[in-house]
């Protein structure tokens, strides 16, 4: 099925080197093995509901264009209490915020290799979620997949013409703040300092021999209500810890995971 998969990719990355990024013409002469899917220009697992890649952004499309299977996706939405400033799982209706968390089969390793980019993101649904202090998004994984490349960017709302607000891609790197090689990594990011994103993307590449199973990923976000240096770790992979130098310093989604089989 590997292999199977590595050749799709092949076929696509031809097509998509003809066509626009984004192409709404699906190329209908690839086959796609039982199982996917071909959306948006990707090839996708069919576990993963349709309305949820039809709803991702632009974007996130963009960050997995010319990559290999999309093999898991999930968005969790949170609400912020303006009493108490506990954070709790919503409706995407009610939300102030969205967590999401992917996990990408690539091939720049080899066939030797199990190799994936896992993609976790932030979506500021409420423009009035600003902080003056840094916040943190951090990802974690099981199965001991060593991390080799890592980076993160912002979509930026930009005032265009009549007041409307369009997504402008912006590639410019947040902070990477702690990082452990087969775990998990984190980044700081400043809503304040910076113009306001509509949503911040975290990316890190892993691989691992050629084995088979079933692995985890999880995304985790702190949100800070008091200057303080919020610190990630991971004890347990792929569970997140968020602690901090004061008490009350900071609030934090409930992590979101997703698994995926290798």
């Amino acid at each position: 099925m590997k292999k199977i998969l590595s050749m799709i990719l092949t076929a696509i990355m031809l097509v998509s080197l003809a066509a626009p990024a984004l192409a709404t013409e699906i190329p209908t002469d690839v086959t796609v093995p039982e199982g996917y899917r071909l959306q948006r220009g990707l090839v996708v697992n069919e576990k993963i509901p349709y309305e949820a890649v039809e709803n991702m952004e632009d974007a996130a499309i963009r960050e997995m264009l010319g990559g290999g299977p999309l093999e898991a996706y999930y968005l969790q939405s949170f609400s912020i209490d303006e009493q108490t400033g506990n954070i709790s799982r919503s409706a995407i209706t009610d939300a102030d915020f969205s967590v999401g968390i992917s996990a990408q089969r690539i091939y720049e390793k080899g066939n030797r290799y199990d190799n994936f980019k896992f993609m976790a993101g932030c979506f500021f649904l409420n423009r009035d979620i600003v902080s003056l202090y840094k916040d943190k998004l951090a990802m974690s994984w099981s199965d001991e997949f060593t991390l080799y490349d890592d980076y993160a960017f912002e979509t930026v709302e930009t005032n265009f013409g009549s007041g409307l607000f369009v997504e402008d891609y912006n590639s410019k790197r947040l902070a990477r703040s702690d990082v452990s090689a087969e775990a998990g990594l984190s980044y700081s990011y400043d809503l304040f300092q910076k113009s306001q994103p509509y949503s911040i993307y975290m990316v890190a590449k892993v691989y691992k021999l050629d084995s088979a199973g079933t692995a985890q990923v999880t995304a985790g976000y702190a949100h800070a209500i008091k200057n303080v240096d919020i610190s990630f770790s991971v004890s347990a992979p792929p569970q997140i810890s968020f602690t901090s130098n004061s008490s009350n310093g900071f609030i934090e989604a409930i992590p979101n995971y997703t698994f995926f089989d290798y």
